[in-house]
């Protein structure tokens, strides 16, 4: 799977080396993605965060930013994504709220982001890795 300058996410097949699905939504180029077994996450410059159905090749659902999105990690409950601000966002997928989830961490914005467990790693654009304790 891989996402696209020209906004589209492809789904490969490993055989012939030739996309098999094009899933077309995004209006800038993808910057970001994550799937398992029945949804694909994808963020892009156009500030939107994509939920797609696997299944269908549907758009699930939209998350709408004020920045655009640099990456992104997904489970069954949240979406957590860097978008240009200082610090990464979390979107709860039950109470479907939006919120800021660190507030005084990059002087500059967030780019990368890791989460696992109880901890999320951030990157910035001001050259510095932040470990957060959840």
């Amino acid at each position: 799977m891989s996402g696209s300058g020209d906004g589209a996410v492809r789904m490969w097949d490993m055989r012939t080396g030739q996309p098999h699905r094009t899933l077309l939504g995004h209006t800038a180029p993808v910057t970001c993605l994550q799937f398992d077994e029945l949804h694909v996450v994808t963020g892009s410059l156009d500030k939107s965060i994509r939920i797609w159905d696997l299944r269908t090749g549907g758009i699930f659902e939209t998350l709408k930013y004020d920045h655009p999105v640099t990456a992104l990690q997904f489970d069954t409950r949240k979406i957590v994504a860097t978008t240009g601000e200082n610090g990464p966002e979390l979107y709860n997928r039950t109470s479907m709220q939006h919120s800021r989830l660190l507030t005084n961490g990059h002087t500059r914005p967030a780019e990368r982001l890791r989460h696992m467990d109880k901890y999320l790693v951030s990157g910035g654009r001001d050259a510095t890795v932040k470990i957060w304790a959840l």
